[in-house]
């Protein structure tokens, strides 16, 4: 091995408690990536199967909005934040070649033996790309990582408990934290909080004790901002307290798992994340925009079908499951349409058949739709022609030539004559969600906070 090979090693988070004859017998036993400038490493939401090493060139780090994030130099260690324990296992940012780079991609069961001889330094590194990201992502966050201080929890660790004085907030950079709250004298789970995202801060905005109780799991590191620090940056600055009441609002969700929000943002705007955890493993992500845009992915579906309802573009799977949709807030009953994508059954023949036609007749209103075939003319050329002072069948036909040929488009001019509305999309038949909901994770905060 060439020797300035192995000084990047030397130089990298995981040499660490290495001799030189361990890096150089791990690096024979991993893949070596080549990737020319432009190439993506990784993207933004994809599972997590790898973290990599950089042995040459130059890595950038971006927001799933494109935002840069970071640049890494050789020697640099990316991708490990979703493999660290307690992260979500999906990419938090894309990792693009900025050069023409070399890397070493270091499988899950690797960095996981490499984590359990130098978890400090792993984890160190982890925390200060969250850290990083966050500081670049929104302006207010940027003070609070300043006037925080730092706080480690071993695994079942409890921060607080429901009905205690609100002394600060947390942001979590590593690990995960378990809120849970008491409903009916029985004990529920209302969110996990990963990296990146915060807690406490309803209790020291609205001055009020805490309203649930919160337990540490896989080794969870958070900066601990005091409520006082917290009301004198909101002193200073007035948009914060806005930013942090709408940075994470979580629910439970009936028969269907957690729903937690927080603000991201994207193309230089502050938008609401809305991240539904469902009982049965997957994961939907909602993002609203400020000029009303919503889109809902589900996160590890591939879609088969996309069926276009004006603007609406809604997205099944080979199963015929709602897996997405965007909507820019024209669709009638947008909400017909999550409850279904949160169901996650497969539509019905009549709710598929329901969605075709609401398509279909959607797709005849579009202004460039072709009305009359025989001659080409489109509903907008026929349109024009009203607007102009048409008011007749033959005023039309002198106009475009529409109907002068076999005239199976009058029936849809008359219509557009008479001034009469047109048809809204239809929505489908509901179907009320069955799901079950299970104990495992309420069994263990039932443990930790000793009841």
């Amino acid at each position: 091995m060439e020797s300035s090979l192995l000084a990047v090693l030397k130089s990298s988070q995981i040499a660490a408690g290495q001799t030189p004859s361990d890096l150089i017998s791990m690096v024979r036993q991993l893949e070596t990536v080549t990737l020319g400038a432009g190439s993506t490493v990784v993207t933004v939401g994809d599972a997590a199967d790898a973290a990599y090493l950089l042995m040459s060139g130059m890595l950038e780090i971006r927001d799933g909005d494109g935002t840069l994030l970071d640049t890494e130099a050789p020697g640099a260690l990316v991708g490990e934040q979703a493999l660290m324990p307690g992260g979500s296992g999906t990419r938090s940012a894309s990792i693009v070649a900025a050069t023409d780079s070399t890397l070493l991609r270091i499988d899950t069961d690797t960095f996981q033996s490499l984590l359990a001889r130098n978890r400090a330094a792993l984890e160190a590194t982890s925390e200060a790309r969250t850290r990083n990201r966050l500081s670049k992502q929104a302006r207010p966050l940027r003070a609070l990582l300043d006037r925080g201080v730092q706080k480690i929890w071993e695994d079942g660790a409890v921060l607080f408990r429901e009905g205690d004085a609100s002394d600060g907030m947390h942001l979590v950079m590593g690990g995960q934290a378990e809120v849970a709250m008491t409903q009916g004298g029985e004990l529920v789970h209302i969110a996990t909080v990963y990296p990146g995202q915060v807690f406490g801060e309803i209790g020291v905005l609205q001055s009020v004790s805490r309203t649930a109780s919160v337990v540490a799991r896989n080794h969870l590191r958070t900066i601990f901002v005091a409520a006082d620090e917290v009301r004198s940056l909101q002193a200073a600055d007035p948009d914060l307290e806005s930013f942090l009441k709408s940075l994470l609002r979580s629910r439970e969700l009936p028969r269907l798992g957690i729903v937690h929000q927080n603000t991201v943002v994207k193309s230089g705007e502050v938008c609401i994340q809305t991240i539904f955890s469902l009982n049965d493993g997957r994961e939907l992500v909602g993002l609203r925009t400020p000029g009303g845009h919503y889109t809902l992915v589900q996160t590890d579906a591939t879609t088969a079908e996309i069926v276009k309802i004006a603007a609406t573009n809604i997205s099944l799977d080979r199963d015929g499951r709602i897996v997405g949709f965007d909507d820019n807030g024209d669709y009638e009953d947008i909400n017909g349409l999550q409850i279904l994508a949160l169901e996650g059954t497969p539509l019905t023949r009549q709710q598929r058949r329901s969605l075709k036609k609401a398509a279909k007749a959607t797709a005849d209103l579009a202004p460039d739709a072709i009305i009359c075939r025989c001659l080409n003319v489109e509903r907008q050329v026929i349109q024009a022609s009203i607007d102009q002072g048409a008011t007749t069948i033959t005023d039309i036909q002198e106009a475009t030539g529409s109907g002068t040929g076999c005239g199976g488009c009058l029936r849809k001019i008359v219509p557009m004559l008479s001034g009469a509305p047109a048809p809204r999309p239809a929505t489908p038949t509901l179907r009320p969600p069955r799901r079950a909901n299970g104990n495992g994770l309420i069994g263990w905060l039932r443990g930790a906070l000793g009841s």
